[in-house]
């Protein structure tokens, strides 16, 4: 007696799917954490190396220390480069931007714009005059001479992609100003976390 060769019914594939779907979105959830952990490593070692590349410039350059005699001196004494970074430092393009930029949705539409995705703190003295001068600017910005007297640590380059508000929309993503944290870069070539609110506490005029 001949038998016939019986296919999937539809439930069945429907089934093998759905539990496909299932493992597949356990598995992208047990290995999102890592993968997240070693882009933050690589952004960490991208922060040392222009560290790095920043210390030998003052170097090269016959530097001052940032305070002398307890004085805050303006950041084109400090023996940082002028104007943009990028181009005097002579780092790959790739170590100027964090391997997390593309988890932020607002990225997409500016990245074209700038030579890095670090955020520069480190403003020199005439981008802070302009910019306490422009009409649209809501808050005075302070010299970076004056903010590493009072806070040597102060970062001068940061990296706002690793903060899990930072990814977020709309009213959620506001939380990042009050809650966020931030990698950031010392004028020492120290990389260590910081609290975002803090910074902007040190930053402006109140």
């Amino acid at each position: 007696m001949l038998t016939r060769n019986r296919g999937f019914t539809l439930t069945e594939a429907l089934t093998v799917l759905a539990i496909i779907v299932l493992l597949s979105s356990l598995v992208f959830a047990l290995t999102a954490p890592m993968r997240e952990r070693a882009r933050q490593s690589r952004c960490m070692s991208n922060l040392r190396q222009i560290g790095l590349a920043l210390q030998t410039y003052r170097q090269d350059w016959d530097a001052m220390d940032p305070l002398q005699g307890g004085l805050p001196l303006p950041s084109h004494r400090l023996g940082l480069p002028d104007g943009l970074w990028t181009q005097r430092l002579q780092l790959p393009r790739t170590v100027w931007f964090c391997p997390s930029r593309w988890c932020d949705p607002y990225y997409s539409s500016t990245r074209e714009r700038y030579a890095s995705s670090y955020m520069f703190l480190a403003l020199s003295d005439r981008e802070v005059d302009a910019l306490n001068q422009d009409s649209d600017t809501h808050e005075r910005y302070r010299p970076i001479g004056e903010i590493l007297a009072d806070d040597p640590n102060f970062p001068i380059i940061v990296c706002v992609y690793h903060d899990r508000y930072r990814h977020r929309t709309g009213e959620e993503r506001s939380e990042f100003h009050r809650k966020g944290r931030v990698l950031g870069l010392t004028l020492f070539g120290d990389v260590r976390w910081y609290n975002y609110a803090e910074l902007k506490q040190l930053r402006y005029y109140r």
